[in-house]
């Protein structure tokens, strides 16, 4: 069990910062985009919308850690199947 929460630990940790850099980059480029042109492209608005589902996946994907981490291997099934229910919705969006 020590090693599905060494995982689910690293997955914190890289999806996290991904998460952060992402948001950073995307909101410089606003700043960028509104203060200094003064107008936002079609690519601006696909870039939000990019961000919202990359969130959105981080986020299934930290509700999923949190309800594996302690778990005993069948209990492990259940709950991974029902997060990749999650995961192939946000593949056809």
């Amino acid at each position: 069990m020590t090693k599905i929460g060494s995982d689910a630990i690293a997955l914190f940790t890289v999806g996290g910062s991904l998460l952060f850099s992402a948001v950073v980059s995307v909101g410089l480029r606003l700043y960028v985009r509104l203060c200094l042109v003064k107008s936002l492209g079609l690519d601006d608005y696909l870039m939000i919308f990019a961000l919202v589902l990359y969130a959105l996946a981080e986020s299934m994907l930290f509700c999923a850690m949190g309800k594996v981490v302690g778990k005993g291997p069948l209990e492990l099934v259940s709950v991974m199947s029902s997060a990749l229910k999650f995961v192939y919705v946000g593949e056809i969006l």
